[in-house]
């Protein structure tokens, strides 16, 4: 987890993480925590969308949680 000011690199920083994993073949999913958590719940209702979405998270090998 990187803390800090916007600006400061946290965003580069995984950025690079993620770009290592990739070289070794390793999926790696980059998600905006708000975009992804408005669309997971406007799909709540829809119980087979909603699987389709949190399904591409469970399924990820690294997960990227981009502004917390």
């Amino acid at each position: 987890m990187f803390l800090g000011e916007v600006g400061s690199g946290k965003t580069h920083l995984s950025s690079s993480i993620a770009n290592k994993l990739m070289d070794n073949c390793v999926g790696v999913l980059h998600m905006y925590y708000r975009e992804a958590i408005t669309k997971i719940k406007q799909n709540v209702i829809d119980i087979e969308e909603y699987e389709r979405i949190i399904g591409r998270y469970k399924r990820a090998n690294a997960l990227l949680l981009d502004d917390l």
